[in-house]
């Protein structure tokens, strides 16, 4: 009995308890203005406006016990969230940081704010679904006033050009360089290797802002690696030495740098970040079609066709002059020369192109070469090597006519040279094979057809015909004869250039004719149809042949009669 009466007491007591916490805790409504915005997988926030009679005591009464669930109302999935944190309140509206653990909230469900063991008080609305999104994160701010980094110089051994199109036999220039890029160096280094296509024909000195090394390797033309030092000052960007390559082939040429090494002149410490090699295209000499090679040895002398013609005092000659110890061969072992300015020799030739080649050595200078009084052009004969039959010059395609080559001694030389001489070792004359015997057949000059088909005999030798450099609509009914289906496009002149060649690509000498297309009925070709043409007309009305004036004929039966003039009728304006 004793022990009912205490239970029944105890029940009391806590409805009595119960009653007065709800008389003095926050109750809101389901309407009520409620905020949950998801901050990370262990705190979220919410941000509510309660009515201001509940608000006396602060936003700190409603801090005890609040937890967030997730699921349908009224059943409660368990995720809660305990431990207010950061309250915080803006005039009417509280905020607060819940933590706890969300890691299994979805951004699907529908959310519920509690207080207490499974008692409502509010309903948050999130959106018109009721759905809870994962807001957008906020791009980290762009730090500002962060000075910009200042990119690490380009410290670099180059080849100077780098890149170029070259031709088989004709020499080049390319420097070989010291790029610091505005650091101090005092020393520098590398193997050069040059490709098996190119031949290094001489090592100069640099014309300009020369590094001045001291070489403890001294670049040749053997062996073109190098290495050396700037004493007593120091260098900011230099060349190291100027190299002269002449192609042997065709192909791709390469200049590679490794064992690269370029040391500060400040502690000694290596500088270097990266080399820049060469690579070339190496294109054929450029031989014109249909043309026979003859060589003219500088032995050769005369003032005829063909001979070399030697003004001057200085000149020297001899022949079986190869040499050994070291081994130098010349052309047809013989070569001539001259270091006294302005001589000079000439050579005349029938042609299309003329190749010069010389001997070159330490000692030589430099000559200037011109064709028909043209403008010079100076040539190089320096080598660190003394080298025969070297190809030194080659002259642009030229008319296949007669011409008059000069090569002069200017008396000056490069830098690294010690003597002015120019030194002759042959000539190579392309003459052009010119095929005869191509012929057009009478054709009308005049014509309305937008198309014809010309005639013409050829040689036998003569195996493709062509027009307007085409040879796709040629036909050859016999070994002798050729025929052509040309296009007539255009009102007025069309022109036609034709030609042949043999199996040997030999070409004959062009062939030119003229075709002129008119408007119907225009006969004089004046561009109207009016009295003059009935004029012309009737100079052949009534002709079968031989018309006068070809155009009469205006429907192609070859005469000129009553329908030609309905034609011409017609059309007159």
């Amino acid at each position: 009995m004793k022990s009912n009466i205490s239970k029944t007491f105890l029940y009391i007591c806590s409805l009595v308890v119960l009653l007065l916490i709800s008389s003095v805790l926050p109750v809101f409504a389901d309407n009520e203005p409620v905020t949950v915005g998801y901050y990370d997988a262990s705190n979220i926030q919410v941000t509510f406006s309660p009515p201001p009679d509940q608000l006396t005591g602060g936003c700190g009464n409603f801090a005890a016990l609040v937890r967030i669930h997730t699921g349908i109302y009224p059943n409660d999935s368990g995720y809660n969230f305990f431990g207010v944190n950061n309250i915080s309140q803006n005039e009417g509206s509280c905020t607060m940081t819940i933590s706890g653990n969300n890691s299994g909230i979805l951004p699907s469900d529908p959310l519920w704010l509690g207080y207490g063991n499974n008692q409502i008080y509010h309903t948050a609305t999130f959106n018109e679904n009721n759905d809870f999104v994962l807001p957008t994160a906020t791009p980290t701010p762009t730090p500002t006033n962060i000075p910009t980094p200042t990119p690490t110089p380009a410290v670099q051994i180059v080849v100077n050009p780098y890149t170029a199109n070259v031709t088989v036999g004709l020499p080049y220039t390319v420097d070989v360089k010291v790029n610091s890029g505005g650091l101090a160096f005092n020393a520098a280094q590398a193997t050069v290797t040059v490709s098996s296509n190119l031949t290094v024909t001489g090592i100069k000195s640099p014309s300009s802002n020369s590094c001045n090394f001291d070489f403890t390797q001294a670049p040749t033309t053997s062996n073109p690696s190098f290495a050396g030092g700037i004493y007593g000052i120091s260098s900011t960007g230099c060349t190291a030495y100027t190299m002269v390559l002449t192609p042997t082939s065709s192909g791709t040429g390469t200049i590679t740098f490794t064992n690269v090494s370029i040391k500060s002149y400040s502690d000694s410490s290596e500088i270097l970040t990266g080399v820049q090699n060469g690579s070339f295209t190496i294109n054929a000499i450029p031989t014109p079609t249909g043309t026979a090679l003859q060589t003219i040895d500088d032995s050769l002398l005369g003032t005829g066709q063909n001979q070399w013609n030697y003004n001057g005092s200085g000149w020297g000659h001899c022949t079986s002059c190869d040499e050994t110890n070291p081994t130098v061969s010349f052309y047809n072992s013989s070569q001539s020369w001259d270091n006294v300015a302005n001589d000079y020799v000439t050579i005349q030739f029938t042609g299309v192109q003329f190749r010069l080649y010389g001997a070159t050595d330490p000692r030589d200078g430099i000559g200037a070469i011109s064709i028909d009084s043209g403008a010079e052009t100076n040539v190089d004969f320096y080598s660190v090597i003394r080298t025969g039959n070297v190809l030194l010059w080659t002259s642009p395609i030229l008319s296949n006519s007669t011409h008059t080559l000069k090569l002069r001694v200017t008396g000056t030389h490069d830098s690294n040279a010690t003597d002015n001489y120019i030194v002759l070792d042959r000539g190579d004359i392309l003459s052009a094979i010119t095929l005869s015997n191509l012929s057009v057949d009478t054709y009308p000059t005049d014509t309305y057809n937008s198309a014809l088909t010309i005639t013409g005999i050829k040689d036998s030798t003569i195996t493709t015909v062509y027009i307007n450099g085409s040879n796709s609509n040629v036909t050859y009914p016999t070994n002798t004869t050729w025929q052509a289906q040309i296009s007539i496009s255009q009102l007025g002149s069309n022109n036609y250039i034709i030609y042949g060649t043999d199996l040997g690509n030999n070409q004959t000498a062009s062939l030119s004719i003229n075709i002129d297309k008119h408007t119907l009925g225009d006969i004089n070709g004046d561009g109207a149809v009016d009295l003059i043409d009935a004029s012309l007309f009737a100079v052949d009305f009534g002709k079968t042949s031989n018309l006068t004036y070809p155009l009469s004929d205006m429907n192609g039966d070859g005469k000129a009669d009553l329908t030609d003039l309905s034609i011409l009728a017609k059309l007159e304006q």
